[in-house]
């Protein structure tokens, strides 16, 4: 917290405030939102299976902005990029996995997939 923290006098302890708190929270699900959206586009256009590896290379690179962030500023940011592929992961993968799945093993796919998210 002393990285992107403020000093706090009172405890003597560097605090990140409640709001940038909540903005790294929800920063990812708000990026959630535009990864599911983008999502049924990219699978239209390029397929199941390219979709999800468009998404694991554009996570790679997000997660360099996370690792990398000087500021609690460019970490939200880092949050909510990371949080397109995210969203995407949760559209795609059921949908994946129940059309390669042998039909016996489906209904075990897909709950696996829901199950561990």
């Amino acid at each position: 917290t002393k990285y992107f923290g403020e000093f706090h006098e009172a405890s003597g302890k560097y605090v990140i405030s409640a709001a940038w708190q909540s903005g790294l929270s929800n920063g990812a699900r708000a990026g959630e939102v535009f990864g599911l959206i983008i999502a049924g586009w990219m699978t239209d256009r390029w397929g199941y299976r390219y979709t999800t590896m468009a998404n694991l290379v554009a996570m790679i690179a997000f997660i360099f902005i996370l690792f990398f962030a000087p500021n609690v500023q460019v970490l939200v940011v880092g949050q909510i990029l990371c949080g397109i592929p995210w969203g995407a992961f949760q559209s795609v993968t059921p949908a994946y996995a129940s059309e390669v799945a042998p039909v016996i093993l489906r209904p075990f796919c897909t709950t696996f997939i829901n199950a561990c998210w």
